[in-house]
């Protein structure tokens, strides 16, 4: 089991590859917004179709950059990977969940506005992808979020479908620092605040449900090789703007 991101290349996914094929071991990420309660409260009204067909999402993440307590390795691009596939692999691994299709196109850009002194590192990114099912993202990740919020950061999930419509805030309210919660409003009615699902399992409890050859799992080997490709694609195709 690794933290995100498990590999960084396409050559680092050509080797974990390998590995997930040969059926020797699992290998597992720690993929853990599909165990955050409001996003699966989410996937679960999309698998129901209480919104009826998705047609879109926006995916917002600022984070603290904090810079003094990070390793130098963190602002290396061999190293971290930078941006898009450290902080976009929830985003896109979401994604294929949330629509049950893969990355089919993207295009955007990874931005630079400071820190010069770290040569390869890109302090936002800004993507729109499609997936193979016609559903359209834009996502955003940054490191500009103010010290001074109560937490990492303000994560923001908007789902888009032909019958409502779905606001996740992923870390909490800003303004009672509360757990995170998600908002849907329908033709039927304003916006209400959703009740948050029991999850079935916890990460750990699923990667060992794989390790003992359960077949219903939340988290498949599938998704980290998938989710880890998508990342590095999204990484290649963006372009690059440097103001430093």
């Amino acid at each position: 089991m690794a933290d995100k991101p498990i590999v960084t290349s396409k050559e680092g996914y050509a080797r974990l590859e390998k590995v997930v094929r040969q059926g020797r071991i699992q290998v597992g990420m720690m993929l853990t917004e599909r165990f955050n309660p409001p996003i699966y409260a989410l996937w679960k009204m999309i698998r129901e179709g209480k919104l009826g067909q998705v047609v879109s999402f926006t995916i917002m993440k600022p984070h603290k950059l904090l810079e003094k307590r990070r390793a130098l390795w963190h602002f290396s691009k061999e190293e971290n990977g930078g941006i898009a596939i450290d902080l976009l692999i929830h985003d896109i691994d979401l994604l294929r969940w949330f629509t049950g299709s893969e990355l089919d196109s993207c295009s955007g850009y990874i931005k630079k506005t400071a820190y010069p002194q770290y040569e390869t590192f890109y302090d936002s990114v800004n993507a729109v992808v499609k997936m193979k099912n016609g559903v359209v993202a834009t996502l955003e990740a940054n490191w500009w979020m103010p010290d001074s919020y109560f937490t990492f950061g303000d994560g923001r999930i908007f789902c888009v479908g032909t019958q409502g419509r779905v606001e996740v805030r992923t870390t909490g309210d800003c303004q009672a620092k509360g757990e995170p919660f998600a908002l849907l409003i329908r033709d039927t009615e304003t916006y209400i605040r959703c009740e948050n699902v029991a999850l079935p399992t916890t990460l750990t409890q699923d990667f060992i449900n794989r390790i003992e050859g359960r077949k219903d799992v939340i988290i498949s080997s599938e998704d980290v090789l998938m989710s880890s490709l998508a990342a590095i694609e999204i990484d290649e195709s963006l372009e690059e703007v440097r103001l430093c």
